[in-house]
């Protein structure tokens, strides 16, 4: 098998567990196979055995790298997680943080989410443990207005190290080829509690199609057709629970004017080597000094006109009171002749 994800169906009280293996230095794998895709969807829990670099990504249409938001767990060898933005496979790196998330010997819970809000934003956020907008590690908020379409999510490893994906969700029935399915009753060895054997190699044979077919979308398609109904238990929220979750968001998303990088930058002069910055700079100390030195200029004649008249009038006082001494001492004398 071609498949580049090995799957082991468990038995769990809630839901169906998924198991995926990504070896080492694979590319990316759609989690549309598994009935895990974007559509009705703006989060996503899972767990991840592995000693670094675990890639989620969540991008528009059928290719990676065109237009996909990417959440790094474990990146840099395990010291740091990021969220990198990649447009005609150009990245951004929107969030690089460093820490310590993976673990090489057990599943470590994670959760990611895109949420828009009103104002038609989209924010990417990262967390750890199994509760969605709990132990946010990472957050960007998209400046741009979103245009939707996120619908494919992918999952791949580094170069190195080969990484264990639990992905637990809640499915119905699944039905792939005509053969239907029920995970929750599902062992690995494709027999059903019921002791009746299933048609495992149809139904991976039929997951391998559903793959190829979304990853390399310009082949021709086959008369096989794969159709996968997984379904979510879902619960309306009621005003007051609406209330909480609204202003637990809120709160997660808020960020102090203080706290934000533009404003530490208004505080602060960056150097600046470039040759060009610095001609301009010296251009704009020129002409500065040019206007304040002509304004100076203009009146340098008065000025100097104002600093005569004030120093003859001082050299006059100074020879009125010469002479007002001189007369006294003359009287002195005088009078002692006497």
């Amino acid at each position: 098998m071609c498949v580049l994800g090995l799957i082991l169906f468990g038995l769990l009280s809630t839901g169906a567990a998924y198991i995926i293996l990504t070896p080492g230095g694979s590319p990316y794998l759609s989690l549309v196979s598994y009935g895990i895709t974007g559509v009705n969807r703006t989060s996503l829990n899972f767990s991840v055995r592995g000693c670094d670099n675990a890639h989620i990504g969540i991008f528009q249409g059928s290719t990676p790298y065109e237009k996909m938001v990417e959440f790094v767990i474990g990146a840099r060898s395990n010291s740091g997680y990021d969220i990198r933005e990649y447009t005609a496979r150009n990245v951004v790196y929107r969030v690089s943080t460093p820490g310590v998330l993976m673990d090489c010997d057990q599943f470590k819970a994670f959760w990611v989410a895109w949420e828009l809000n009103a104002a038609g934003y989209r924010s990417w956020l990262l967390g750890v443990g199994s509760q969605v907008f709990s132990e946010v590690k990472a957050n960007y908020t998209d400046t741009n207005h979103d245009n939707g379409g996120w619908v494919s999510i992918a999952i791949a490893p580094y170069i190195e190290h080969s990484l264990e994906w639990d992905f637990d969700i809640e499915i119905q029935s699944t039905t792939i080829d005509g053969v239907s399915v029920n995970p929750e009753t599902t062992t690995n060895e494709g027999t059903t509690s019921d002791g009746n054997t299933t048609d495992y190699e149809t139904t991976m044979a039929a997951t391998e199609d559903a793959q190829t077919s979304l990853l390399s979308p310009t082949e021709p398609t086959t008369d096989k057709t794969v159709q996968a109904c997984f379904c979510r238990n879902l619960t309306t929220l009621s005003e007051e629970d609406l209330a909480a979750f609204i202003k637990k968001i809120t709160k997660i998303l808020k960020v102090e004017k203080k706290e934000t990088s533009s404003y530490r930058r208004s505080l602060i002069s960056v150097r600046e080597d470039r040759p060009s910055a610095r001609a301009i700079g010296n251009v704009g100390v020129l002409f500065i000094v040019a206007v304040i030195g002509g304004i100076c200029a203009l009146d340098t004649p008065r000025f100097l006109r104002f600093f005569y008249i004030k120093l003859n009038v001082l050299r006059n006082r100074f020879h009125d009171v010469s002479a007002v001494h001189q007369k006294k001492l003359t009287e002195q004398n005088c009078g002692d002749a006497k």
